[in-house]
Protein backbone atom coordinates (compact mmCIF):
# COMPACT_ATOMS: atom_id res chain seq x y z
CA UNK A 1 0.00 0.00 0.00
CA UNK A 2 2.60 2.24 1.22
CA UNK A 3 4.32 1.70 -2.43
CA UNK A 4 1.04 2.39 -4.25
CA UNK A 5 0.57 5.87 -2.51
CA UNK A 6 4.22 6.36 -3.27
CA UNK A 7 4.24 5.87 -6.61
CA UNK A 8 1.10 8.04 -6.88
CA UNK A 9 2.60 11.16 -5.69
CA UNK A 10 5.78 10.77 -7.93
CA UNK A 11 3.31 10.17 -10.50
CA UNK A 12 1.89 13.64 -10.20
CA UNK A 13 4.95 15.14 -9.01
CA UNK A 14 6.30 13.91 -12.67
CA UNK A 15 2.80 15.12 -14.13
CA UNK A 16 2.98 18.73 -13.26
CA UNK A 17 7.01 19.48 -13.28
CA UNK A 18 7.97 16.71 -15.77
CA UNK A 19 11.10 14.72 -15.01
CA UNK A 20 13.68 18.13 -15.51
CA UNK A 21 11.65 19.54 -12.80
CA UNK A 22 10.70 22.47 -14.71
CA UNK A 23 6.95 22.91 -14.35
CA UNK A 24 4.38 21.96 -17.42
CA UNK A 25 0.69 23.33 -17.80
CA UNK A 26 -2.17 21.27 -15.81
CA UNK A 27 -5.72 21.86 -14.69
CA UNK A 28 -6.60 23.71 -12.16
CA UNK A 29 -9.65 23.15 -10.05
CA UNK A 30 -9.82 26.08 -8.37
CA UNK A 31 -12.41 26.47 -5.03
CA UNK A 32 -15.45 28.83 -4.80
CA UNK A 33 -13.09 31.66 -2.77
CA UNK A 34 -12.28 34.51 -4.72
CA UNK A 35 -8.75 34.04 -2.77
CA UNK A 36 -8.38 30.85 -4.94
CA UNK A 37 -9.36 32.38 -8.10
CA UNK A 38 -6.60 35.39 -7.53
CA UNK A 39 -4.13 32.65 -6.43
CA UNK A 40 -4.84 30.34 -9.45
CA UNK A 41 -4.63 33.30 -12.22
CA UNK A 42 -1.46 33.96 -10.49
CA UNK A 43 0.15 30.48 -10.86
CA UNK A 44 -1.44 30.18 -14.44
CA UNK A 45 0.88 33.15 -15.50
CA UNK A 46 3.60 31.82 -14.78
CA UNK A 47 2.72 28.27 -16.22
CA UNK A 48 1.78 28.41 -19.93
CA UNK A 49 -1.11 26.65 -21.02
CA UNK A 50 -3.02 26.06 -18.24
CA UNK A 51 -6.30 25.31 -17.25
CA UNK A 52 -8.04 26.54 -14.53
CA UNK A 53 -11.39 24.55 -13.96
CA UNK A 54 -13.91 26.60 -11.62
CA UNK A 55 -16.04 25.31 -9.14
CA UNK A 56 -19.60 24.70 -10.89
CA UNK A 57 -22.29 27.21 -10.07
CA UNK A 58 -20.08 29.26 -8.13
CA UNK A 59 -19.92 33.06 -7.91
CA UNK A 60 -16.75 34.86 -7.22
CA UNK A 61 -17.37 37.89 -5.22
CA UNK A 62 -14.44 41.07 -5.95
CA UNK A 63 -14.77 42.57 -3.12
CA UNK A 64 -11.86 44.95 -2.58
CA UNK A 65 -12.18 47.87 -0.45
CA UNK A 66 -9.59 49.97 -1.98
CA UNK A 67 -9.68 50.60 -5.78
CA UNK A 68 -6.93 48.97 -7.28
CA UNK A 69 -4.56 50.73 -8.97
CA UNK A 70 -4.40 48.55 -12.01
CA UNK A 71 -8.08 49.53 -12.64
CA UNK A 72 -8.56 44.87 -12.45
CA UNK A 73 -10.51 43.22 -10.02
CA UNK A 74 -8.49 39.84 -11.06
CA UNK A 75 -4.66 40.06 -11.64
CA UNK A 76 -3.84 40.93 -15.64
CA UNK A 77 -4.02 37.54 -17.69
CA UNK A 78 -0.69 37.65 -19.25
CA UNK A 79 0.00 34.01 -20.52
CA UNK A 80 -1.81 31.13 -22.64
CA UNK A 81 -4.92 30.17 -20.35
CA UNK A 82 -8.33 28.51 -20.46
CA UNK A 83 -10.73 29.25 -17.65
CA UNK A 84 -13.52 27.22 -17.88
CA UNK A 85 -16.22 28.14 -15.56
CA UNK A 86 -18.64 25.30 -15.34
CA UNK A 87 -21.66 27.88 -14.57
CA UNK A 88 -19.66 30.08 -12.70
CA UNK A 89 -19.76 33.68 -12.28
CA UNK A 90 -17.11 36.40 -11.75
CA UNK A 91 -19.09 39.59 -10.06
CA UNK A 92 -18.23 42.91 -8.66
CA UNK A 93 -19.71 43.13 -5.24
CA UNK A 94 -18.02 46.42 -4.34
CA UNK A 95 -18.75 50.29 -4.27
CA UNK A 96 -15.56 50.33 -5.67
CA UNK A 97 -14.43 50.78 -9.69
CA UNK A 98 -12.89 48.12 -11.44
CA UNK A 99 -13.56 45.91 -14.23
CA UNK A 100 -13.37 42.26 -14.14
CA UNK A 101 -10.83 40.88 -16.56
CA UNK A 102 -7.55 42.16 -18.34
CA UNK A 103 -6.23 40.44 -21.38
CA UNK A 104 -2.23 41.21 -21.31
CA UNK A 105 -0.97 41.43 -25.13
CA UNK A 106 1.02 38.20 -25.28
CA UNK A 107 -1.42 36.34 -23.66
CA UNK A 108 -4.25 34.24 -25.58
CA UNK A 109 -7.08 33.55 -23.19
CA UNK A 110 -10.32 31.47 -23.64
CA UNK A 111 -13.57 31.73 -21.35
CA UNK A 112 -15.73 28.94 -21.43
CA UNK A 113 -19.31 28.79 -19.87
CA UNK A 114 -18.21 31.99 -17.73
CA UNK A 115 -20.19 34.94 -16.92
CA UNK A 116 -18.29 38.23 -16.11
CA UNK A 117 -20.62 40.80 -14.15
CA UNK A 118 -21.14 43.62 -13.12
CA UNK A 119 -17.88 45.68 -13.80
CA UNK A 120 -17.18 48.86 -13.66
CA UNK A 121 -14.00 50.79 -15.23
CA UNK A 122 -12.91 53.07 -12.89
CA UNK A 123 -13.65 57.21 -14.05
CA UNK A 124 -11.46 59.39 -14.92
CA UNK A 125 -10.77 62.86 -16.47
CA UNK A 126 -10.97 60.54 -19.25
CA UNK A 127 -13.27 57.21 -18.59
CA UNK A 128 -11.84 53.95 -18.32
CA UNK A 129 -12.63 51.71 -20.94
CA UNK A 130 -13.68 48.07 -21.25
CA UNK A 131 -16.39 47.64 -18.21
CA UNK A 132 -16.59 43.60 -18.17
CA UNK A 133 -13.03 43.04 -20.25
CA UNK A 134 -10.39 44.91 -21.49
CA UNK A 135 -8.58 42.85 -24.35
CA UNK A 136 -5.44 43.77 -25.54
CA UNK A 137 -3.64 39.64 -26.57
CA UNK A 138 -6.48 37.38 -28.18
CA UNK A 139 -9.56 36.56 -26.97
CA UNK A 140 -11.75 33.70 -27.21
CA UNK A 141 -15.31 33.68 -25.52
CA UNK A 142 -17.54 30.14 -25.98
CA UNK A 143 -20.66 29.91 -24.47
CA UNK A 144 -19.95 33.34 -22.27
CA UNK A 145 -22.37 36.04 -21.00
CA UNK A 146 -20.99 39.64 -20.25
CA UNK A 147 -23.86 41.59 -18.61
CA UNK A 148 -24.57 44.32 -16.35
CA UNK A 149 -20.52 46.21 -17.13
CA UNK A 150 -20.08 49.75 -17.41
CA UNK A 151 -17.59 51.37 -19.21
CA UNK A 152 -16.06 54.42 -17.28
CA UNK A 153 -17.16 58.48 -16.59
CA UNK A 154 -15.22 61.70 -17.94
CA UNK A 155 -14.75 64.54 -15.56
CA UNK A 156 -14.09 66.71 -18.23
CA UNK A 157 -12.99 68.77 -19.20
CA UNK A 158 -15.04 68.81 -22.22
CA UNK A 159 -14.53 68.39 -25.60
CA UNK A 160 -11.40 66.23 -25.24
CA UNK A 161 -12.66 63.68 -23.16
CA UNK A 162 -14.83 61.29 -23.79
CA UNK A 163 -16.87 58.54 -21.73
CA UNK A 164 -15.29 55.29 -21.69
CA UNK A 165 -16.18 52.91 -24.55
CA UNK A 166 -16.76 49.34 -24.53
CA UNK A 167 -19.27 48.29 -21.60
CA UNK A 168 -19.44 45.15 -21.95
CA UNK A 169 -15.37 44.27 -23.43
CA UNK A 170 -13.05 46.60 -25.15
CA UNK A 171 -11.32 45.04 -28.09
CA UNK A 172 -7.90 47.34 -28.54
CA UNK A 173 -5.93 48.10 -31.83
CA UNK A 174 -3.76 44.89 -33.06
CA UNK A 175 -6.19 42.66 -30.35
CA UNK A 176 -8.31 39.55 -31.44
CA UNK A 177 -11.51 39.03 -30.28
CA UNK A 178 -13.74 35.97 -30.77
CA UNK A 179 -17.45 35.57 -29.45
CA UNK A 180 -19.02 31.73 -30.34
CA UNK A 181 -22.42 31.06 -28.43
CA UNK A 182 -22.06 33.85 -26.43
CA UNK A 183 -24.12 36.78 -24.71
CA UNK A 184 -23.25 40.04 -24.61
CA UNK A 185 -26.03 41.95 -22.73
CA UNK A 186 -27.31 44.53 -20.82
CA UNK A 187 -24.19 46.62 -20.62
CA UNK A 188 -23.57 50.64 -21.30
CA UNK A 189 -20.99 53.22 -22.15
CA UNK A 190 -19.64 56.03 -19.81
CA UNK A 191 -20.84 59.61 -19.60
CA UNK A 192 -18.98 62.57 -21.62
CA UNK A 193 -17.09 65.06 -19.58
CA UNK A 194 -19.08 68.36 -18.57
CA UNK A 195 -18.38 71.45 -20.05
CA UNK A 196 -19.83 74.79 -20.23
CA UNK A 197 -19.46 74.98 -23.93
CA UNK A 198 -18.28 71.92 -25.10
CA UNK A 199 -19.11 69.08 -23.55
CA UNK A 200 -17.97 65.45 -24.47
CA UNK A 201 -19.59 62.92 -26.51
CA UNK A 202 -20.31 59.52 -24.11
CA UNK A 203 -18.85 56.50 -24.25
CA UNK A 204 -19.33 54.05 -27.92
CA UNK A 205 -19.85 50.45 -27.59
CA UNK A 206 -22.31 50.21 -24.96
CA UNK A 207 -21.77 46.06 -25.65
CA UNK A 208 -18.38 45.77 -27.80
CA UNK A 209 -16.18 48.57 -28.65
CA UNK A 210 -13.66 46.99 -31.09
CA UNK A 211 -9.93 48.17 -32.68
CA UNK A 212 -9.15 45.40 -33.13
CA UNK A 213 -9.59 42.07 -35.20
CA UNK A 214 -13.53 40.84 -34.62
CA UNK A 215 -15.67 37.78 -34.62
CA UNK A 216 -18.85 37.20 -33.32
CA UNK A 217 -20.66 33.90 -34.18
CA UNK A 218 -24.22 32.33 -33.24
CA UNK A 219 -24.12 35.05 -30.45
CA UNK A 220 -26.41 37.72 -29.09
CA UNK A 221 -25.64 41.52 -28.37
CA UNK A 222 -28.91 42.85 -26.76
CA UNK A 223 -30.13 45.79 -24.45
CA UNK A 224 -26.79 47.60 -24.17
CA UNK A 225 -26.45 51.30 -24.78
CA UNK A 226 -23.67 54.31 -24.95
CA UNK A 227 -23.13 56.46 -22.85
CA UNK A 228 -24.82 59.63 -22.54
CA UNK A 229 -23.15 62.92 -23.35
CA UNK A 230 -21.52 65.02 -20.81
CA UNK A 231 -23.24 67.93 -19.32
CA UNK A 232 -23.45 72.15 -20.41
CA UNK A 233 -23.22 73.71 -23.53
CA UNK A 234 -26.55 74.69 -25.56
CA UNK A 235 -28.12 71.12 -25.15
CA UNK A 236 -25.10 68.69 -23.37
CA UNK A 237 -23.02 66.55 -25.29
CA UNK A 238 -24.01 63.49 -27.84
CA UNK A 239 -24.62 60.40 -26.97
CA UNK A 240 -22.25 57.52 -28.03
CA UNK A 241 -21.98 55.18 -31.16
CA UNK A 242 -22.64 51.91 -31.41
CA UNK A 243 -25.11 50.86 -28.49
CA UNK A 244 -24.49 47.22 -29.61
CA UNK A 245 -21.44 47.10 -31.52
CA UNK A 246 -18.87 50.25 -32.41
CA UNK A 247 -16.33 49.36 -34.88
CA UNK A 248 -13.79 51.94 -35.24
CA UNK A 249 -10.07 50.39 -37.04
CA UNK A 250 -8.89 47.01 -37.76
CA UNK A 251 -9.49 44.40 -39.88
CA UNK A 252 -13.15 43.49 -41.60
CA UNK A 253 -15.05 41.70 -38.76
CA UNK A 254 -17.18 38.83 -39.07
CA UNK A 255 -20.10 38.42 -37.63
CA UNK A 256 -22.61 35.30 -38.78
CA UNK A 257 -26.02 33.64 -37.23
CA UNK A 258 -26.00 36.31 -34.90
CA UNK A 259 -29.09 38.23 -32.69
CA UNK A 260 -28.02 42.35 -32.55
CA UNK A 261 -31.70 43.38 -31.31
CA UNK A 262 -32.91 46.24 -28.63
CA UNK A 263 -29.69 48.43 -28.23
CA UNK A 264 -29.52 51.95 -28.06
CA UNK A 265 -27.58 54.87 -28.16
CA UNK A 266 -27.81 57.93 -25.72
CA UNK A 267 -29.67 60.80 -26.76
CA UNK A 268 -27.77 62.28 -30.42
CA UNK A 269 -25.77 58.98 -30.62
CA UNK A 270 -26.18 56.83 -34.09
CA UNK A 271 -25.98 53.49 -34.90
CA UNK A 272 -28.10 51.67 -32.28
CA UNK A 273 -27.25 47.87 -32.93
CA UNK A 274 -23.77 48.71 -35.07
CA UNK A 275 -21.91 51.14 -36.00
CA UNK A 276 -18.76 51.04 -38.44
CA UNK A 277 -16.07 53.61 -38.59
CA UNK A 278 -16.50 53.38 -42.27
CA UNK A 279 -15.24 49.63 -42.56
CA UNK A 280 -17.59 47.78 -44.71
CA UNK A 281 -19.15 44.96 -42.65
CA UNK A 282 -21.44 41.99 -44.44
CA UNK A 283 -23.12 40.14 -41.84
CA UNK A 284 -24.32 36.66 -42.83
CA UNK A 285 -27.19 35.37 -41.58
CA UNK A 286 -27.37 37.44 -38.86
CA UNK A 287 -30.91 39.54 -37.66
CA UNK A 288 -30.01 43.01 -36.69
CA UNK A 289 -33.49 44.59 -35.68
CA UNK A 290 -35.22 46.76 -33.05
CA UNK A 291 -32.32 48.66 -32.12
CA UNK A 292 -33.12 52.17 -31.30
CA UNK A 293 -32.71 54.99 -32.90
CA UNK A 294 -31.78 52.94 -35.66
CA UNK A 295 -30.43 49.54 -36.63
CA UNK A 296 -26.86 50.74 -39.09
CA UNK A 297 -24.48 53.39 -39.18
CA UNK A 298 -23.34 54.98 -41.37
CA UNK A 299 -25.80 53.80 -43.69
CA UNK A 300 -24.95 51.14 -46.56
CA UNK A 301 -21.88 50.33 -44.72
CA UNK A 302 -23.37 47.17 -42.94
CA UNK A 303 -24.56 44.58 -45.57
CA UNK A 304 -28.29 43.35 -45.32
CA UNK A 305 -29.02 45.95 -42.53
CA UNK A 306 -32.32 47.70 -42.61
CA UNK A 307 -31.29 51.29 -41.20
Amino acid sequence: MRRKIASTIVGAVLCTFGLNGVAHAATMHVRCKTSALIAAITTANATPGTTLSLARGCVYKLRPTVAPISGDGLPELTSTTTIVGHGATIERKSSVQFRILEIGFAANVTLRSLTIKGGRAPDGISGGFGGGIFNSGVLTLQHVTVTHNRAGDSSGPGGTFSGGGGGGIFNGVGATLTAVRSRVVSNRGGRGGPDPTTPSAGGSGGGIFSFGALTVTRSTVAHNVTGPGGLGGAGNGSGGFGGGIAISIGPVPVISRSLITRNKTAAGGIGGGIYTAFITVNPTKTRIVRNHPDNCEPSGFVANCRH
